[in-house]
């Protein structure tokens, strides 16, 4: 059976462009704010911090103070407490939220620009979260921040500070919807905060949201196809196949790889027909799933897993011709899947063919690495001595030597105290078996013959 695929989003904001010359209005008389000031202006920024720190101290109510010493603390990159400053200045002097929101995004946006960088183009996730962190500081409100920092966390593996800056980006998106935002950017983004929160449900809802919005919108129908498949998955793993054929249905409606979905819901349809104890009720559940295997080998026909699977359909809806070409289609491209092998010996036991039945299961167990095993050193195992020793009499075995050549593969396992060899020669299309040395009847399946290597 295929493996299941996971799937996995990354969050990319678009950057901001940098703010332009920063203008700051008005000019305060306190002699620590007038030098802080000059020490700025001339980009000496231990001492313009200490010159404007007085300044705070002596007139905590002075927003400009407070304006001028966010600036310096965030030249310094001690965005907290830049933040922080910034934040007084709009407290003590609401005149000021222009300027501070100028300065704060100016700076806010350098450290997310640097984030960037070092995410996209360097892969330096650990370096580019430090640079969200210091844009989170200075401008707590920026939610695309809060993504991009959350999706390098997450690339870092940092569980819970991943999932921290997931939350807080979600939230902020919600205080976004709230307000009766109309744009589908919104909602797919909170959808993907979602995803990464473990929230599929509520993910799913935003990504409908935002397909509603913008019916046009690629990104958001396969977001959504993702987060089905993703559900789909997870679902098919618990077993739940009910469930899972909703999601995976759904993810087809969005736009999912047709062929991996399509074959997932036929195993899905396939395991609740065969937890049916009805046959009438089956029987539906059985086509859908042949119907759906027949859709992926109209696209991929040489898709082996497709091939088995329908072969199973067809012996389950008592279709044994038709069963038994595709099986022995499959196992003429790969005679090596003992499952495959197993299933033709349930089919020739079912028309009474004995000898193919046994033969068939004889490869199945012999291939199976539960019960056989190849041998490594075929001159050592296939010596007159060796055989000798493990059988007495090897004439028939040193006949099919000299008439088909060395085997290019040997497997062997045991059964009722004796021992079972298939001996494999891909160049002929052909392998066989035997039984204590001896050659049973109809001992011998062919396929498509291949170069030895």
């Amino acid at each position: 059976m295929k493996a299941i695929f996971k799937f996995t989003l990354a969050v990319i904001a678009v950057s901001l462009a940098a703010a332009g010359t920063l203008f700051l209005s008005g000019c305060g008389q306190n002699p620590h704010l007038s030098g802080g000031r000059l020490y700025l202006s001339q980009k000496i920024y231990p001492k313009a911090v200490r010159e404007l720190e007085i300044a705070v101290q002596q007139q905590p109510n002075n927003g400009l103070a407070h304006l001028e010493l966010a600036r310096a603390y965030a030249e310094l990159d001690s965005t907290k407490k830049a933040g922080q400053e910034f934040d007084k200045a709009t407290q003590v002097d609401p005149k000021r939220k222009k300027d501070a929101d100028i300065n704060r995004k100016h700076y806010a946006v350098l450290h997310f620009n640097e984030g960037l960088r070092l995410s996209q183009q360097e892969q330096k996730f650990d370096e580019a979260a430090k640079e969200f962190e210091k844009a989170v500081d200075l401008d707590p409100s920026d939610a695309g921040t809060l993504m991009n920092m959350g999706y390098a966390y997450g690339q870092l593996g940092k569980g819970e500070e991943s999932r921290a800056a997931y939350d807080k980006a979600s939230k902020l998106y919600e205080t976004a919807i709230e307000a009766n935002t109309t744009d589908p950017a919104v909602y797919k983004n909170l959808g993907l905060a979602y995803v990464q929160l473990g929230k599929r449900e509520e993910a799913t809802a935003m990504f409908e949201k935002a397909a509603s919005i913008a019916p046009a919108d690629e990104k958001a129908r396969k977001n959504l196809a993702s987060v089905n498949l993703e559900q789909g998955n997870e679902s098919f793993k618990q077993e739940k196949y009910g469930e899972a054929i909703k999601f995976y249905e759904k993810a087809l409606e969005y736009g999912a790889d047709s062929v991996n979905v399509m074959f997932q819901l036929g195993n899905c349809y396939f395991q609740e027909a065969t937890a049916e104890t009805s046959t009438v009720a089956a029987r539906p559940m059985f086509e859908k799933a042949g119907g759906l295997y027949e859709q992926v080998l109209r696209k991929s026909p040489d898709d082996i897993d497709a091939l088995t699977n329908l072969g199973m359909v067809q012996f389950k809806l008592d279709r044994i011709n038709e069963a038994i070409q595709l099986l022995r289609n499959v196992e003429q491209k790969d005679p090596r899947v003992p499952e495959v092998h197993k299933i033709l010996g349930s089919v020739y036991a079912r028309t009474g063919e004995k000898e193919l039945a046994v033969t068939e299961i004889v490869f199945s167990k012999a291939l199976d690495p539960q019960k056989g095993k190849r041998t490594s050193d075929l001159d050592s195992w296939l010596s007159p001595e060796a055989l000798k020793a493990r059988y007495g009499d090897i004439t028939e075995m040193t006949k099919v030597i000299q008439e088909q050549g060395t085997p290019w593969e040997v497997y062997v396992y045991e059964e009722s105290g004796g021992l079972v060899e298939v001996w494999f020669y891909p160049s002929k299309g052909k392998a066989l078996y035997f039984v204590g040395g001896r050659i049973p009847p109809k001992n011998e399946i062919t396929f498509s013959p291949v170069a030895e290597k």
